[in-house]
Formats: C-alpha cells, structure tokens, sequence
C-alpha cells in the first residue's frame, strides 16, 4: 500500500507496553493550586460552554434524537490545549438526577467502567480532590492506574475537573446538563475532555498512529457518558420516575438534512461525528469543504484518486462508467497492531450530490456501506457528509477479542476512520491542481 506510510507495531512492543506500568512516568507533586481563582484554574474547559456552540437547544435536541454527538474541536476557547472531544446523548432523567449520579464519586465503582475505587475529599467550599484507581483490562492482562483530579461542582448543571496528580501531561474535562424545554424528564448530557498520558511506550504508539490519542479520548468520553446515562435512568425509574426511550426519526439521512444549518454551526468548529440510534448502526461525519457542491462533486467522484490523500487506504478501478464504477481496495486500522483488509468494492453516481458504495462478497471486511452526500451552503461552502457502517468482527480474531473486552471501543475505531477519510479527502478537495498531482505521485 504506497501511501501508508505504516510500521508494524510487535507483540513484543504490546506485551512492553502492558508490563510498562508507570516506570517511565515522574508522578511527582505538582504546587498546589490557587484554588481562590477556580475561573482560572479550570479555565481550559469553562470556555467551552454549550453557548459557545452556537446553536439552539432545540436544534441540538433534534440533532440527539438520531445519535449521539462526537465534536472534535480544534478551535478551543483556550490556548492552552491543542483539540478538546465532546460527546452528547440524551438522558431519559432529569438534570439533578443527573447531576447527583455524576457527583456521586464513592459509589464511582459500581457503575463508571474501569473504575476499581473512588473517593472524594474537599479542599475548598465547591471544589474536591477526587482520587481514582483504574483497572484496565487489556487482552489477558490488565493496568492498574492511579490519579487525581479536582472537581468544581456547579450545581445543578455543571461540574469541570483538571488533573492533581497521576501520570498524564493534561487531563481535564467537564460534565454540562442542558435542560430539554418542555420535557422535565429529559436531559441533554454533554462530556468535553482532554487527556494526554505520560507513558513513553504510549507515546511511541501515538506518535506512530497520530490519531491514536483522539481514539482513546473518543472511546472513554463515550463510556462515561454511556455509564453516567444508564445510572441516572435506573436511579430516576427506582424513583417512581417514567424512563421512556427517545423516538429515533425513520429517515435519518432526511432528518440530518433538516438540521444542515445546525451541523454547519458545529463544523466550524471541527470534524461532526454522530453515532446513530437505528439498526443496523451506521456512523456520519461532517465536514466543511470550501468549494461549491458542483465541483466539490467532480473532485470525489473518482475514489482512486481521493484515496492519494488518505493514510492507510489505496483504490484501483476495475472498471467505471457515467453511473458506477467497481474498485479494488486496500486499507488498513492502524492499531498497536494492523488489521489489514481488501475487498472490493461497487459504487454508484448521482450527481450532483450523492455518491454510494458497497462492498461486494468475499472480502477482508464485511457489511460495509457508505455514501458521500453534498449539501450545499452560503459559500462557496458545502457540508460533505460522509455515512458508513461495516463489521469490524469479521477483521478476525484479534479484532474480535478486542471488542469483546470492552465494546465501545468499536466507536473509537469507527469514528477515528470517518475522521481519517474526510480529513484526506477535505485535503484533496481543497488542494490545487498541481497539490493534487503531487499527493498522486507520493
């Protein structure tokens, strides 16, 4: 696969990797901090209040009712980070339920994942030292880590923490509980973190698989949030409280597009991802492209040659015509293993904004379909939306212990591909003729 650029990790550097511990890490006292000026202190994640968003309650409410929300944003309203995640669900509970399940720190253990102990001790009037010993169970083995962090507790809404010591260069994050208008007994939950480990084996890994880093913000974002949601529901209906699902709209590509100027508004910020309520699951990204529908249309529509742009991925025609084509393709899951696949793969053209594809029989991977939809903007602007699903199990048996030890992780993976496919075709599209022609060569 020439444009790869990929380096097998070893089961060597795995197996270093578990046993690692935290030998490389200097878990020293920071100075306490001022905690007179919390504004301060947790500052990096008070800016990006759900106001900042730029969207309407309601509008994000609608947006939820299809799937859970993944905001990467590279425009965080502090410098002091580099990108911060945030994930959004639907919580059928009020916000102080909520609120209380997320504050509940020494009952942590029986429903956060990972969580081995937990225990809170106050510093000040509103702010705790909250101590946490992980267990993370990995392959046939598990890490034991242990950390601190500050809470701020803001009632009933809101609640940030910044790291006290444990081996992370940042961690820091916030709970915010948006009220639902009319509806008492639904929450929007929104999850915003950083988190940057000390390990260097780790670091190695994140530096050989850039987006490594984002996938393991992504997956535990997406746990906490879903053990937070599952806890506050089962206490609200204990309570006498009526827990009842959300409706998931029935055309979720027709739904999504109602909602352009919302998922505009969010694209400003970085790459959209939403993991979708309905069976089968499908996972949709948005993106902002600068170019016109017409030509953002023509500059896709010829998969070979987007996939120049996309680390791990190469295409080679079959065969094409005016309305479809077929492809052999290549990619790759750069994991702290590769999980390679071929297969092929046939598409179909409808200009001027959709092009669709799915995989054929009888290759690496199964049950994969996917669709580029352009939607046009106030521009030249168009929103590429780019929705997929496929079954990760049929990669093997590696692939399949690894989604049996902790499930989720299957959303990082999925997300961190969608993220990886626009972020190279966003490259493509936008790049010169003479840019392109070079990504060609590499």
């Amino acid at each position: 696969m020439s444009n790869s650029g990929k380096g097998r990790a070893t089961w060597t550097l795995i197996l270093a990797l578990l046993v690692a511990g935290s030998a490389n890490a200097d878990d020293t006292t920071p100075v306490p901090p001022n905690f007179d000026k919390p504004q301060e202190l947790f500052g990096a994640t008070l800016a990006e209040r759900f106001s900042n968003l730029s969207v309407e309650a309601s509008s994000l409410y609608h947006l939820l009712e299809a799937g859970d929300l993944i905001l990467v944003n590279y425009r965080p309203g502090s410098s002091s980070v580099p990108w911060l995640t945030t994930s959004g669900t639907i919580v059928n509970a009020p916000p102080e339920t909520v609120y209380q399940v997320i504050a509940d720190v020494a009952h942590y253990h029986e429903f956060m994942p990972q969580t081995a102990s937990a225990s809170a001790t106050p510093v000040v009037p509103g702010i705790d030292r909250v101590d946490l010993v992980l267990r993370i169970h990995v392959l046939l083995t598990s890490i034991t880590n242990a950390y601190s962090l500050y809470y701020y507790y803001q009632p009933p809404h809101r609640i940030d923490w910044t790291l006290a010591k444990g081996e992370f260069e940042a961690n820091i994050g916030a709970f915010e509980l948006v009220e639902v208008a009319g509806q008492p007994g639904r929450t929007m939950l929104l999850h915003t973190s950083y988190a940057l480990p000390r390990n260097r084996l780790l670091g190695s890994l994140f530096s050989r698989v850039p987006d490594l880093d984002l996938m393991v913000n992504l997956t535990t974002g997406t746990m906490m949030m879903e053990a937070v949601k599952k806890r506050a529901e089962t206490v609200y209906e204990k309570a006498g409280g009526s827990v009842t699902p959300v409706a998931v709209p029935a055309d979720i590509p027709a739904h999504l597009a109602r909602l352009a100027g919302t998922l505009d508004r969010l694209a400003r910020r970085g790459p959209v991802t939403l993991v979708e309520h309905a069976s089968p699951r499908f996972y949709t990204g948005v993106s902002r492209v600068s170019r016109d529908r017409a030509d953002l249309f023509d500059a896709i529509v010829h998969l070979d040659r987007t996939t120049a742009a996309v680390p791990f991925y190469t295409a080679k025609v079959l065969e094409i015509g005016d309305t479809a084509a077929r492809y052999e393709v290549e990619s790759t899951i750069p994991l702290m293993i590769d999980f390679d696949a071929e297969y092929t793969l046939a598409a179909t053209f409808a200009p001027p904004d959709r092009i669709g594809w799915a995989a054929e029989p009888g290759g690496d991977l199964e049950g994969l379909e996917a669709s580029w939809r352009l939607v046009e903007r106030p521009g030249p602007v168009t929103l590429l939306v780019y929705r997929s699903r496929s079954d990760l199990a049929s990669l093997g048996f590696t692939m399949r212990k690894l989604l049996d030890v902790e499930p989720l992780f299957e959303h990082g993976i999925h997300i961190s591909e969608i993220r990886r496919m626009m972020s190279g075709v966003k490259r493509w599209t936008e790049a010169t003729p003479e840019a392109r022609a070079k990504l060609e060569d590499e």
